[in-house]
């Protein structure tokens, strides 16, 4: 809770001085209990991270249902996706994905998605591949 606390509240709260005591109160406990200054700010930097990272991951989760609300496609750009299909199965990227993407080009979004990569030998895949994946 250490971790919340200090974490999460701000100077400008109304209730800073009441959340301020109760910090205090709190750092005293963990004083009593741990018996050391250096684990006691190991301990309250871990908690921190915990609440940082967990209110990321809301925040991320939010952001990530929004993205994929953004791109949703109708059936018709659907069909005008699936009419750049070449007759050896691969995908052209269209102008539809391109836009939904906010990319200027199949080329900038390949590019994109290939320092995405860490596989070196994905890094040298054919741009047909690439354009293909991307509009699977």
């Amino acid at each position: 809770m250490l971790g919340y606390l200090r974490t999460a509240t701000t100077d400008t709260d109304n209730s800073s001085s009441a959340v301020s005591e109760k910090y205090k109160k709190a750092r005293e406990y963990l004083s009593t209990q741990i018996g050391d200054k250096h684990l006691e700010e190991d301990i309250i930097k871990a908690s921190s991270k915990v609440v940082i990272d967990k209110s990321s991951e809301k925040v991320a989760e939010a952001s990530k249902k929004e993205a994929l609300k953004e791109i949703q496609i109708t059936p018709e750009i659907t069909k005008t996706i699936v009419s750049t299909q070449k007759t050896d199965g691969s995908f052209e990227v269209s102008k539809e994905i391109t836009d939904k993407l906010n990319s200027t080009s199949p080329e900038s979004l390949v590019t994109s998605v290939i320092t995405y990569t860490k596989n070196d030998k994905l890094k040298n895949v054919k741009p047909s591949v690439w354009q293909t994946v991307i509009s699977m």
